[in-house]
Parts: C-alpha cells; structure tokens; sequence
C-alpha cells in the first residue's frame, strides 16, 4: 500500500557537471477504491548536487482500473515545480509542466 523509496548518484547525474551524490526520495500510495479501482499519489524530490536549478518535486495522482487477464487502464495527472527552461525538449517544449498521461497495459 505505501512505498518510501530513496536513491543516490555515485558518479554526475543525467549529464549535469559536477552533480555526484544527488539523490532522489520517492514517497507512494495505492488506495483500493472499489474492486479492480485504485487510486495512486506520489510525491518524489530531486536534488541535484551543485545545481539548484535543476532541483525539482514532482507529484501524481491517478486512478487504474484493473480489467482482469492483465489488462489495465491508467489515467494520471502528473505535475512537477520544475524550473522554467531546466528541463527542455529540443530546446522549446518544457518537460515541467502538468499533464494527463492515459495508459493502456497488457501483462502476460
């Protein structure tokens, strides 16, 4: 039901100079709502050593409905306090802000 996660850089982090012994903690929820209806949380933040710009805490909130056989759907809005321009992709579209991710999986 609850999960406590931390991890920590021995060597620079994703490339950032200078970043060894960043770390990251991660705090998690799953809440049965109903059979095969569960509702997650989570909230995780990153440190990056020496580079307080790119530091962020990032959370999520999602419900899955679990369709048996091992197929299940999963919508989520996930958001972060991200700065602006830290996390880039292709040098416009900004990896930090909130969205509604829906996932389909299948486990065999």
């Amino acid at each position: 039901m609850f999960t406590l996660k931390y991890s920590h850089s021995i060597s620079n982090l994703f490339g950032f100079p200078d970043s060894k012994n960043s770390s990251y903690i991660d705090a998690s929820a799953n809440f049965e709502l109903m059979s095969g209806l569960t509702l997650g949380v989570h909230a995780g933040h990153q440190k990056v050593t020496n580079n307080a710009n790119a530091s962020y805490t990032d959370y999520k909130i999602g419900l899955t409905k679990d369709f048996g056989g091992g197929l299940s759907v999963t919508g989520a809005y996930i958001d972060t306090n991200a700065k602006d321009g830290a996390y880039v992709y292709q040098g416009s579209t900004s990896l930090s802000d909130g969205r509604f991710v829906l996932s389909v999986t299948k486990a065999f």
